[in-house]
């Protein structure tokens, strides 16, 4: 089977995020794994190596992998007057 991407932005208050969603390779699979990027700072996005290498590899073991884009990195936004919280930046609650 040829391996899908579906590449969306998904709209908040605080502007729209770039995501990306590989489903399962086969299916049936119902775990996903949410891959964040390197921080931003130091050059990190959704298009790293790393990244992409493990949402491919992620995919071909039955789980759909999702990653995205921090705000105002790639065609993820930065809202003027949003502000950011200090940490936001590289955190992530699971």
């Amino acid at each position: 089977m040829a391996e899908r991407e579906l590449i969306e932005r998904v709209v908040g208050p605080a502007g729209a995020l770039e995501v990306s969603w590989r489903p399962p390779a086969e299916a049936g699979g119902n775990r996903v794994v949410v891959i964040a990027h390197p921080h931003p700072l130091h050059g990190g996005s959704m298009e790293n190596k790393v990244v992409t290498t493990l949402a491919r590899m992620y995919s071909r073991l039955g789980v759909s992998a999702v990653r995205f884009n921090f705000r105002g990195v790639g065609a993820s936004e930065l809202v003027a007057g949003m502000p950011i919280e200090p940490g936001e930046i590289g955190c992530i609650a699971v």
